[in-house]
């Protein structure tokens, strides 16, 4: 996954809502206004620090597209904002746990449509704490 690096610094910041992750990871909305123009309904992981005031290295999947904020590293503060790795490594982990028991359970019966969902499941669990992984180390390696 290709990430684009831009560092900007929080002239405004407005609407900020914070959410506490009951159908989703927490996470914060909220607009700003920097030397880049205004930008609306911004979502970034977890409840960071947002003030006027503040820089912040960014990293986005697409060039000028702050829809796309992956996270970002707050250069007064330090303070990471990424996606957590801790909630999608349990359930990767859960996942194939459980696929390997109902591999033990049903071999060599029907063990092949019973295992798919949970191989499937810690198969995506997986790709998104990796990404998580690269996105954290990306922005520390930067900071």
């Amino acid at each position: 996954m290709k990430l684009h690096r831009v560092t900007v610094t929080f002239i405004r910041v407005f609407d900020i809502v914070r959410f506490r992750g009951h159908e989703k990871a927490p996470h914060t909305l909220f607009g700003f206004e920097a030397s880049t123009g205004k930008h609306h309904g911004i979502e970034v992981p977890g409840h960071p620090r947002i003030e006027a005031g503040d820089t912040v290295t960014a990293l986005l999947s697409k060039p000028c597209d702050w829809q796309t904020l992956r996270g970002w590293v707050n250069h007064k503060t330090q303070e990471v904002a990424a996606p957590s790795i801790g909630g999608s490594s349990a359930a990767s982990a859960a996942m194939f746990f459980f696929a390997g028991i109902c591999l033990y359970l049903t071999w060599p019966a029907v063990s092949s449509v019973l295992t798919t969902p949970f191989l499937i499941g810690g198969a995506y669990w997986l790709k998104y704490a990796i990404g998580a992984t690269e996105i954290r180390k990306a922005l520390k390696t930067q900071s």
